[in-house]
């Protein structure tokens, strides 16, 4: 009965810890991250997602996510109203972590405002 309840303690902490890795297939969509810049206690970054420039913000990260394309899928999509943009789209990096960002702003220019 002891090795029992052993094994189960060893083993829980490492089923609890062990997440499921994302499927790159379900990662379907690419942004283009054009900027990055870290404020505060959140990144702010400006990216092209399906011909559309986006500013994407998360209160996640400490430090400014490199340029470049990743991998990603909508978390989010908005509620019905058609002038509204709800979006949270997840990125998927090379080491197989994923983080979230919402959409925070829409259209062209944004990575010179973005720095302000």
């Amino acid at each position: 009965m002891r090795s029992v309840a052993l094994a189960v303690l060893l083993f829980t902490p490492s089923a609890i810890f062990a997440a499921t890795k994302p499927n790159p297939a379900d990662y379907n969509l690419t942004v283009h991250v054009q900027c990055s810049f870290t404020r505060g206690t959140g990144e702010r970054l400006v990216a092209t997602v399906d011909g559309k420039q986006l500013e994407l913000t998360t209160f996640t990260a400490i430090l400014p996510l490199a340029l470049g394309d990743y991998k990603a899928r909508v978390e989010e999509k908005s509620g019905g109203k058609s002038f509204e943009i709800d979006q949270t789209y997840e990125l998927l990096f090379p080491n197989g972590q994923v983080r979230s960002f919402t959409v925070s702003g829409v259209g062209t220019g944004l990575c010179s405002s973005a720095a302000d």
